[in-house]
C-alpha cells in the first residue's frame, strides 16, 4: 500500500498511467531514502496516510539530496494526478534533464547511469525510466561507501529474494 496512488486508494474509475507515475515516484523515494514514503502499523493505516498525509520531504532523511531531485519526487508523487507527469516519457525527460545538469556540474554518475546516458545520446534510448537513471539521480559528489549503500534487505518490505507481482 505504500506505493499505491491516492486515486486508486479512493477507488477512482479514472485511474490511469499517472497512478503508475506516482508508484514510480514512491519507489524512487524509497531508493533514495531507504524506506517507503508511507508506512504505518497496518495496511489500512498506511492507505490512510497515502490519502490524507502530506508527502514526506526526502531531505528529512537525506539532507544531501539535490533540490531538482526533490522536485522530481514531489511532482511524481503529487496527490492530484493532474500535477504529475502525464506519462513515462515526460518523467524520463525530466530525469534526463537532471542527469544532464549533474554532468554539466561535474558530478560523477555511477557507471551504469553513464552507459544509459551515452546510449541515449547515440540511439535516443531508453524510452522509459530505468533503474540506471534512478541510480544516477542518487549520485553524490563522492561515491558512497559500502556502509552507506542501503541493501534491499534494509528496506522495509524489501528482500533480495523478492519476486515481482504478476
Amino acid at each position: 500500500p505504500s506505493y499505491m496512488p491516492p486515486e486508486q486508494v479512493l477507488g477512482s474509475e479514472e485511474a490511469d498511467i499517472r497512478g503508475d507515475i506516482y508508484a514510480l515516484g514512491a519507489s524512487l523515494y524509497c531508493m533514495l531514502v531507504g524506506e517507503p514514503p508511507f508506512l504505518a502499523d497496518s495496511p489500512m493505516a498506511t492507505l490512510m496516510q497515502v490519502v490524507q498525509d502530506p508527502n514526506p520531504d526526502p531531505r528529512a532523511k537525506r539532507s544531501d539530496l539535490r533540490e531538482d531531485v526533490v522536485a522530481l519526487i514531489a511532482q511524481t508523487m503529487a496527490k492530484n494526478p493532474d500535477e504529475r507527469h502525464a506519462n513515462a516519457e515526460d518523467m524520463r525527460l525530466h530525469c534526463e534533464e537532471i542527469l544532464d545538469r549533474m554532468v554539466a556540474e561535474g558530478i560523477p554518475l555511477p557507471e551504469h547511469a553513464q552507459k544509459v546516458r551515452t546510449r541515449r545520446v547515440v540511439t535516443d534510448r531508453p524510452k522509459v525510466v530505468s533503474p540506471a537513471i534512478a541510480a544516477g539521480l542518487a549520485a553524490k559528489t563522492t561515491a558512497p561507501t559500502a556502509a552507506e549503500a542501503p541493501t534491499l534487505d534494509a528496506i522495509p518490505g524489501g528482500s533480495a529474494t523478492a519476486t515481482p507481482n504478476t
